[in-house]
């Protein structure tokens, strides 16, 4: 499929069950997700879902990071450099 922002290929999972019985539904759902592609070149409800949940990832993440630090807990190098970037992303996502 060409987006505009050149080729894309979307894989779409389905139970065989599931297209079977509802096969122009499904059908029907792809072309859909196909004809509202965003600027990032994800079908824009993706796009939304995928931003959201690597936000609460992240969050969470140095949720818990934050607690095992509390515990004392030790850190290797990659992890404390892995923090400091996540650290500078909410920074500027919080400034943008």
């Amino acid at each position: 499929m060409y987006s505009g922002l050149g080729s894309r290929v979307f894989r779409v999972e389905v139970l065989r069950s599931t297209y079977d019985g509802m096969r122009d539904v499904v059908e029907g759902l792809v072309k859909w997700l196909a004809r509202n592609i965003g600027v990032d070149g994800l079908p824009y409800v993706i796009g939304v879902v995928d931003k959201y949940a690597k936000s609460l990832t992240r969050g969470l993440y140095l949720a818990f990071y934050e607690l095992a630090r509390r515990s004392q807990v030790s850190f290797t190098y990659d992890t404390e450099v892995e923090v400091r970037q996540l650290l500078s992303e909410v920074v500027g996502s919080a400034v943008a």
